[in-house]
């Protein structure tokens, strides 16, 4: 009997490990502090929180002088990210020292300030060309010369990423100590934030499988695609049993022409993205018209106001101003209130329109994608309250729309409010480019080396069938990855009177039996149309009758 409860309190013991090792992942919490010089530095830490997205969902970011606002017993995890060129403070640096968990300091100069990381010296800086990521003997190039921190680590740290010299020779970038790393980087844009990301496994001490991903995205199509070459492209995914999205623009305009077209002036566009979507597709919300000012759909830029480099604060009509037009800083202050009330009502607009036009056709969008990727921090937050899905790459900053990103896998990113991005790392068929093909086979080559990576690109169908062939069979050459079908997660889309959700391959549509005045629109037009028809058919029935009864008349008087 002892021998037997023994063996009972040893299978608990081992069941309750293996649930607090299941769970582990969900209980990360994360700290990610700061210093920075200028609003524009916050980049850097945009881009450590969408690699930090993919372990955790539960991440908090504050500045270095808001540190005794929060209580680090809460957190397994911190993160130092220093954008200035001052040292470590002496705050920071004893904020580290008596945390227990894992720490990760990113640049600067941290000696004499923390007695964690005196394994490690800094000598000023030096600019690098390539990362090497030593786990494999990865070898990344630089699209630029990089600065970075001159480490000198002692013989008791662990090398784990090395930069190459532009001057020629190795160089540690980061080294680990027990659990204290240290990377001597000042921008975490790839190579540098994709050989991170990698790390992270070994950090959070997370198997680092090389389970692959890959997605296609069928781009900008809108009320005037061609539904021909639609039809060749859907027929040709369903015999490779390929699973892919369709980005989708319900309203194509040309202000230059006053054309505008909307999906119910299509039908036979309509037949096509219904044959597509039960055969494969998942619908993309691409915006509502992929456009603004004066610009064409699929040219213009739909949340940003391309020209002054900053959020939509009026009507394309209106004329944008500056603090220069302004005589007190309190003026150009109500301006920017005023601006900001604009632009959450334009895109909460702009997005329930989308999906409610869609929806009346039975399309039913699982995911958003932004214009050119390009959207506010006001414009995430909204869009989050609509959908949990965003795919592509993501805006870093307010300051400028350049400078998109994307981690190499899924992540849940703070400054994305809860949504879960799916990122495109492959890019896209450029047109007229013969290159493009062969530089889109190099990027999954390489992509294909890294833990949880998605091989993910985008193809313009106006292109045709048979560049899209050649980017199939890339995409189809990477072992160990699947296709991945949207409708197989769990998704979910809300605007009022509508909600849509999908998983394990099904999307469950809830919505009143008119839901938009687009949709009362489009039904009182095919009613009357129905009328139209019936009143001729009635006509037709009366005049073959009449006809009939007055040749019988004229026989009969003959």
């Amino acid at each position: 009997m002892k021998k037997l409860i023994y063996l009972l309190v040893f299978v608990l013991c081992i069941s309750d490990l293996n649930i607090v090792n299941a769970e582990a992942p969900k209980n990360k919490h994360i700290l990610i502090i700061y210093s920075k010089d200028e609003p524009k530095d916050t980049v850097q830490v945009r881009i450590l929180d969408s690699l930090l997205g993919h372990f955790s969902n539960n991440i908090t970011i504050i500045e270095d002088n808001k540190l005794d606002t929060i209580n680090k017993s809460k957190f397994n995890y911190i993160f130092y990210i220093n954008l200035t060129a001052k040292r470590l403070s002496s705050e920071v640096g004893s904020f580290v020292d008596d945390f227990k968990g894992p720490v990760f300091i990113i640049g600067g100069s941290i000696e004499q300030s923390s007695k964690r990381f005196n394994f490690i010296k800094t000598n000023g800086e030096t600019l690098i060309n390539s990362v090497t990521l030593l786990s494999n003997h990865l070898e990344m190039p630089c699209s630029e010369d990089r600065i970075i921190v001159n480490i000198n680590p002692d013989t008791s740290a662990e090398l784990l990423l090395l930069g190459r010299k532009k001057e020629g020779g190795n160089i540690p970038l980061l080294v680990k100590k027990n659990q204290s790393y240290y990377l001597g980087a000042e921008s975490l844009f790839d190579p540098i934030g994709r050989a991170l990301g990698e790390i992270l496994f070994s950090f959070f001490n997370q198997p680092s499988e090389k389970q692959l991903h890959k997605y296609l995205r069928l781009e900008d199509v809108n009320p005037k695609a061609d539904y021909e070459v639609l039809m060749k492209i859907a027929k040709y995914l369903k015999n490779k049993q390929i699973p892919y999205m369709i980005s989708l623009i319900p309203v194509y305009l040309n202000p230059k022409t006053g054309e505008e077209v909307h999906l119910s002036d299509s039908p036979q566009l309509v037949k096509t993205l219904q044959y597509m979507q039960n055969n494969g597709a998942s619908i993309i919300l691409h915006g509502y018209r992929h456009q603004y000012s004066n610009e064409e759909t699929g040219e213009g830029f739909e949340f940003w106001d391309v020209k002054q480099n900053r959020p939509i604060m009026q009507e394309q009509s209106q004329l944008a101003k500056v603090r220069e037009d302004f005589s007190t800083e309190q003026k150009y202050q109500s301006y920017l209130i005023k601006g900001k009330a604009y632009e959450k009502k334009y895109i909460t607009e702009a997005i329930q329109s989308g999906v409610q036009e869609l929806v009346t056709h039975k399309l039913y969008p699982l995911a958003f994608e932004a214009p050119h990727y390009s959207m506010s921090q006001m414009g995430y937050k909204i869009l989050s309250k609509h959908f949990s899905t965003y795919i592509g790459q993501v805006q870093l900053t307010d300051q400028t729309w350049e400078g998109v990103y994307a981690p190499i896998y899924d992540s849940t990113p703070h400054f994305l409010y809860g949504m879960k991005l799916l990122p495109e790392t492959v890019g896209y068929v450029v047109d007229g480019d013969k290159n493009s093909i062969k530089n889109i086979r190099s990027t999954v080559l390489y992509n294909k080396e890294f833990s949880d990576a998605y091989i993910s690109g985008y193809y313009h169908p106006y292109l045709g069938i048979s560049n899209l062939k050649k980017l199939v069979n890339i995409m189809e050459s990477v072992p160990n990855a699947e296709w991945l079908d949207l409708k197989n997660s769990e998704n979910h889309v809300s605007v009022p009177k509508i909600t849509l959700t999908s998983s394990h391959g099904k999307v469950i549509v809830k919505k009143s039996f008119i839901s938009s005045d687009y949709e009362r629109n489009y039904i009182l037009k095919k009613i009357v149309l129905w009328i139209g028809v019936f009143l001729l058919l009635l006509c037709l029935i009366v005049y073959k009758i009449v006809s009939k009864k007055m040749r019988k008349k004229t026989t009969s008087i003959d």
